[in-house]
């Protein structure tokens, strides 16, 4: 809307609230007008996902025309400190100046960007980190990656490299680092092996080890608490694991979005089998299930190898998935 001395003066006879915004078709600037009657002049400019404001002045002391010229100076101004492109030339587009833009971005929406960032480092910034990302072809990333598989068979990695470099790629496209896409889909370029997924226990087999499993853990608490609560709760190992007694609540365990795979927050209600478990745990550590020997939360490797002196050796993640499908198929909520 165009604002005027018109609209302006109408609007302010209709404030019922705190206060109320007119929007001008100039972009980012908008009136405030409180209800005791004072008008500022607002502008606003989202830069690499930021959002920057100021406010320019009082109205009518700073008319429209002024504020519409005003703004579009601020908008301006935001761009030029902000925007990301203005402070990389063309000559610093390198891979490794990408991927490290790519990096601080990834660390925000993902869990493992520590992986990720490994992977990279060791497999791919040694042999293209000084290339401009917009020079590199295909068959160059295809041939290192043949390289990878014959020498060191590392199929999985290879693949999740190709991956990762297509988003990097995608990511470098939406800032204007480069002008089309040409890293897309690589995986394709490589031989294709057979996926062989974990064997996994049917429910109706569980009786079969459950004997074994109770044997396991009949020396440490620990892992007995650990193995119940992962019963109980059917999280995810790196979820039930890092359980802080701060995420416990009256009638639920509040599991924060960081945690979860999703990133979003997630709640467990606790039955009478959790509480059981949590009344008879120790709070000597901010978490539920902590290691014995630092203070960090026990890690499921530390369970896995309690398994494996009882000849149950693998176990772990074929005893897990059934029971989170199983509820998965048969849940009536």
């Amino acid at each position: 809307m165009r604002l005027t001395n018109i609209v302006i003066e109408s609007a302010s006879k209709k404030v019922d609230k705190n206060c109320i915004t007119l929007k001008d078709d100039t972009p980012g600037l908008s009136l405030r007008i409180f209800k005791n009657g004072t008008k500022v002049w607002i502008v606003r400019k989202v830069v690499n996902y930021k959002e920057h404001s100021k406010i320019l002045g009082k109205f009518p002391e700073l008319s429209i025309a002024e504020a519409r010229q005003k703004a579009r100076e601020t908008v301006e101004s935001f761009v030029q400190k902000n925007s990301i492109t203005a402070k990389i030339n063309e000559e610093d587009l390198t891979f490794e100046n990408i991927f490290k833009e790519w990096m601080d971005f990834k660390k925000g929406e993902i869990k493992d960007w520590k992986r990720q960032e490994g992977c990279f480092k060791q497999h791919v910034l040694p042999i293209f980190s000084k290339l401009k990302l917009s020079e590199i072809k295909p068959v160059m990333i295809r041939a290192h990656l043949l390289e990878l598989i014959k020498n060191e068979g590392k199929f999985e990695t290879a693949k999740r490299i190709c991956i990762w470099i297509g988003q990097m790629e995608r990511f470098a496209l939406g800032l204007g680092y480069v002008d089309n896409l040409r890293l897309q889909n690589l995986s394709k370029l490589l031989p294709s092996t057979k996926h062989k997924n974990r064997p996994s226990i049917p429910p109706s087999q569980l009786d079969t080890y459950m004997p074994t499993i109770i044997t396991a853990c009949a020396d440490s608490q620990l892992m007995w608490d650990t193995l119940r609560l992962a019963f109980y709760t059917l999280l995810r190992p790196s979820e039930y694991t890092s359980m802080e007694w701060s995420w416990i609540k009256e009638d639920h365990i509040e599991i924060p979005a960081e945690i979860m795979k999703m990133k979003r927050a997630h709640r467990v209600p606790i039955t009478s089998q959790i509480r059981e478990v949590l009344d008879n745990r120790p709070c000597s550590s901010r978490y539920v299930l902590p290691s014995p020997r630092a203070n960090k939360p026990i890690t499921i490797n530390a369970l896995a190898k309690v398994f494996s002196r009882h000849g149950l050796s693998g176990i772990l993640v074929p005893l897990e998935n059934p029971l989170r499908s199983f509820i998965k198929t048969n849940s009536t909520f």
